[in-house]
């Protein structure tokens, strides 16, 4: 933010009389310089006159006073519009997706800096490229390292360019709203060193937080890195609804999978009373998708 001063527009007054009135007063001021003049006899003609211009303005300015004289300048301020960006940290962040199809696969290459964003054109050809090493480094990579590539490596000559006419201050999230940092005082392993494991996720909070933080400057929008799982009380839609209205673009980078593999309990049999030291058998029904290749482990 600068703030600059132009110049001087003109003079207003508070209080002016009629015009009668003001043509009486300069008339006194007047006759009160020529008075004095006439009293400063012996004194040498120059010092004379330079004594009644210096009462002349003296006395002018005095009652120019009286009119409450208001100068008008013209002031303008620059001021870099605004650009957070939230990443979410809360435990669901910590997930590492089971990547299967080649556009998923090429989508995490390309936020790693594994392949340019220019390369990523045709998916089964570019994921094909990869080397064995780097796939087993996508399907050991959480959401939380895609988010911290992303700002690092594939979207970091976009933020460069974006900071030379926005404010960037980088936000951490989960129930509550931590800033990281700005651009420029920002450490070089702090994007890079992102963890997550926090309870609880509050996206709409996080938004409304930081669009009415109280800041002199404009906000341009809001870049969000997360996953979608809110799980705080308040309807995001209400929110972005709100902000639509307040002109506040969200530009969200959605992480994760669009379909990912998933377990879940459908039913569970089990008779309803039971004694103390009987043994009960419980039957529980589960329904799995994506891990038709793979073992997984069920915790008691």
């Amino acid at each position: 933010m600068k703030d600059m001063f132009t110049g001087f527009e003109k003079v207003i007054w508070g209080q002016f009389p009629s015009m009668g009135w003001a043509l009486a007063a300069l008339a006194g001021v007047v006759l009160l310089t020529l008075l004095s003049f006439k009293w400063s006899r012996g004194a040498p003609m120059p010092i004379r006159i330079a004594l009644g211009v210096a009462r002349l303005l003296a006395m002018l300015v005095v009652l120019s006073m009286f009119f409450e004289p208001i100068a008008v300048v013209t002031q303008t301020k620059e001021t870099k519009r605004r650009l957070p960006i939230l990443v979410d940290v809360s435990g669901s962040m910590a997930v590492n997706d089971h990547r299967k199809r080649p556009e998923e696969v090429v989508e995490a290459a390309t936020a790693l800096g594994m392949l340019t964003p220019s390369a990523a054109g045709e998916a089964i050809k570019e994921a094909s490229s990869l080397s064995r090493e780097q796939l087993e480094t996508i399907g050991k990579t959480s959401r939380v390292s895609l988010a911290s590539g992303i700002l690092t490596r594939s979207a970091r000559p976009l933020l460069e360019e974006l900071a030379e006419d926005f404010d960037i201050t980088y936000y951490t999230f989960d129930k509550n709203l931590r800033i990281l940092g700005e651009e420029g005082t920002l450490g070089a392993d702090a994007l890079s060193g992102l963890s997550a494991g926090k309870s609880g996720t509050s996206i709409a909070d996080s938004l409304n937080a930081v669009a009415g933080s109280g800041h002199d400057a404009p906000i341009a929008g809001v870049l969000l890195l997360t996953d979608g799982m809110d799980t705080s009380s308040q309807p995001s839609e209400d929110l972005l609804y709100d902000l639509g209205v307040r002109n506040v673009p969200v530009y969200p980078v959605p992480l994760g999978l669009a379909d990912p593999d998933d377990v879940a309990i459908r039913n569970i049999v089990m008779q309803e009373v039971a004694f103390s030291g009987d043994k009960v058998p419980i039957r529980v029904q589960l329904h799995s998708k994506g891990y038709e290749k793979r073992s997984v482990g069920i915790a008691v």
